[in-house]
């Protein structure tokens, strides 16, 4: 489409990107239509946004713009930190900038959508972007508290990172025997939802780690400021670019130790029905997935591997065997 006056409205109106998001976009079309969760997300992606398109008037960008934001984000270009962008990322900012551009041809401000039939980026599958036992205890051995037992926490539970921030000591029963986490997904049920565990089926390690947690004596978070509110997202993210680099794992992102655990609980839990309560998925081909991969790898590659118990079950089918001779 050209870059002239020829995609204006019919009310030919001709307004800044900058002053229809703030004036129209955000008040109007997302406030009233939009949980909470899902608007702060689109207030997110119009800051973003903002830094390429302001000073663009709305009729005038065209798909070239949309090509060029898209390159600028990806190269770190347009970045808090100066980090390039997850696709995951973009390819939300990308449908943010789509909804921005109907609403602005609803309200009469352009005739047609530049982005209409336009594809989002490909995400490929990450499962495989899982850690071996090697890197965690690398990527924790370079680690300070309180993030070393946050990281070290994310890989013994696949908490994903928003779930973690918010554990605190109401997830334990009295007898802190077993717990719970909150399972928060952008696609959620209804309600609130948990995932159980029991503490002694995680291992030594875990108990370790959770003993050595306290949580804030006033709000009980386990992962908290001075303040004792949760440690931002933002925060947690940083961290962790920075202690990835320190170790050569430039290519892994946070939600990996999510994947990593699942990898590792596969290898030692082959019940489809445990795994599908501990990793909360509703994609039986994500679990099934994790079971066919571990079947490449020995019990004692799994960070969950305790020799106590194996040995236990292998003097127990030899006294079976001595039995039946």
């Amino acid at each position: 489409m050209p870059r002239g006056d020829s995609n204006i409205g019919l009310n030919n109106k001709m307004a800044l990107f900058e002053e229809f998001v703030e004036a129209a976009y955000l008040p109007k079309h997302c406030m009233p239509n939009k949980k909470e969760r899902t608007y702060e997300e689109d207030v997110k992606s119009v800051k973003i946004l903002r830094k390429f398109f302001d000073g663009f008037h709305i009729h005038r960008i065209a798909a070239e713009d949309r090509e060029q934001f898209k390159q600028d984000r990806l190269s770190g270009k347009i970045s808090h930190y100066g980090h390039p962008c997850s696709t995951s990322r973009v390819n939300i900012e990308l449908s943010c900038l789509n909804q921005v551009m109907e609403y602005a041809k609803t309200l009469g401000y352009i005739k047609q959508n530049p982005f209409l039939g336009l594809k989002r980026l490909p995400t490929g599958n990450r499962l495989d972007k899982w850690l071996h036992k090697e890197q965690i205890e690398a990527l924790l051995e370079v680690c300070n508290d309180p993030w070393k037992k946050f990281l070290e926490f994310l890989v013994l539970t696949g908490a994903r990172l928003n779930e973690a921030l918010v554990f605190n000591d109401r997830n334990f029963n009295s007898a802190r025997t077993d717990f719970k986490i909150l399972t928060l997904k952008k696609r959620r049920a209804r309600g609130e939802v948990f995932r159980w565990f029991k503490v002694d089926s995680l291992g030594e390690r875990f108990r370790c780690l959770i003993s050595s947690m306290k949580p804030h004596p006033k709000t009980g978070y386990y992962f908290h400021n001075d303040k004792g509110e949760p440690l931002a997202d933002v925060s947690a993210q940083h961290a962790f670019v920075k202690i990835r680099k320190m170790v050569g794992l430039e290519d892994r992102r946070l939600h990996d130790l999510r994947h990593t655990f699942c990898m590792h609980r596969s290898m030692v839990v082959k019940s489809f029905r445990q795994l599908q309560t501990e990793m909360g998925h509703s994609s039986a081909a994500s679990i099934q997935w994790y079971l066919d991969e571990a079947q490449r790898f020995d019990i004692a590659d799994s960070i969950f591997y305790t020799k106590a118990v194996t040995f236990s079950i292998i003097a127990e089918e030899q006294n079976r065997t001595a039995n039946r001779t």
